[in-house]
């Protein structure tokens, strides 16, 4: 008799899998908030209504990243040797998060979601809004939310590449002091490794311009809202 009311009261659940290049995504099911991470199977509720929303990235202040630039002054150096992933800082802006409300999946054993992030098209020089598909089938999303750490991941490219060019120059004027009438090749050389700089910050200054402009031509997209 307790094993029969056991049964009764067994849950109808699926398992579900995240696939895609999203880390991972939230679900709400029944006022119930779980986080489902890429690769990893969850359970949730058969056929019933489940609501999925990217998850937020965190805030950093700008002053944050300004009280760490003497740090990045002496990582910069190993930076340079090691070739650090985050020299492009639009592979690590994520331009918008996505929001489905009460989504109903059909019965079935494993439900797979795969989630794309929004990301920055280098080449077509476009916003590629984010992208879910639910068991094969890609599910319209009405819900937008357009983030604000694009002047955040500007901020850390510019300070990365001053202490750049910092590590170059500190030894280039020693050697200048010391390089008596071939000083003036080294100062040259300087006024290079300068004048590349300012080119390299303005090509990103002018992609930077170019992302906002998208982003504020997003704003006007009634079917979504807005945090930026």
């Amino acid at each position: 008799m307790v094993e029969k009311i056991f049964k009764n009261k067994k849950r109808n659940v699926m398992n579900v899998i995240l696939k895609g290049n999203g880390e991972k995504i939230i679900c709400i099911q029944q006022k119930e908030q779980k986080v489902i991470y890429n690769g990893e199977n969850t359970l949730i509720d058969n056929r019933m209504p489940i609501s999925l929303s990217s998850v937020n990235t965190k805030t950093i202040e700008l002053f944050y990243c300004i009280c760490k630039f003497p740090l990045r002054l002496i990582v910069a150096i190993f930076d340079i040797i090691f070739m650090n992933y985050e020299w492009d800082w639009i592979d690590n802006f994520e331009p918008c998060i996505f929001q489905v409300d009460n989504y109903i999946c059909e019965a079935c054993k494993t439900l797979e979601i795969e989630y794309n992030k929004s990301k920055y098209d280098k080449e077509n020089r476009k916003i590629v809004l984010p992208q879910i598909i639910i068991n094969g089938k890609e599910i319209k999303i009405e819900s937008f939310l357009y983030l604000e750490n694009l002047k955040l991941c500007f901020l850390k490219c510019c300070l990365k590449m001053v202490g750049m060019l910092i590590w170059c120059l500190i030894p280039l004027i020693i050697i200048t002091i010391n390089a008596g009438k071939y000083s003036i090749y080294i100062w040259i050389i300087d006024c290079c490794i300068i004048f590349a700089l300012i080119v390299k910050i303005s090509l990103e200054y002018h992609k930077f311009c170019n992302i906002k402009r998208q982003l504020n031509l997003q704003k006007k997209n009634k079917n979504g809202f807005v945090n930026y």
